[in-house]
């Protein structure tokens, strides 16, 4: 894994990202703190988009939307079936 996301209130794992994934969608998205912190264990390049952008790319291409959604709903799911 390059990246390792950690639940924010306990510390367990809870996902190991490679490159070209990416991480954060559920706060920038919801307008929510966050609930994960995330770690690299690799050396890593990453890029950081504000949540302006965030919402741009989201209204300009919509199938990055959908994805993103998609990304988010998934996340969600796994979180509640593992807490």
């Amino acid at each position: 894994a390059e990246v390792e996301v950690d639940d924010a209130a306990t510390g367990a794992m809870l996902a190991q990202l490679h490159r070209g994934q990416y991480c954060g969608e559920m706060a920038q998205n919801a307008n929510a703190p966050r609930n994960a912190t995330v770690r690299a264990t690799t050396p890593v390049e990453l890029a950081v988009l504000g949540k302006r952008n965030f919402l741009d790319m989201m209204t300009l291409l919509p199938p990055t939307e959908e994805s993103i959604l998609s990304t988010v709903q998934s996340r969600a799911l796994s979180r509640d079936q593992s807490g």
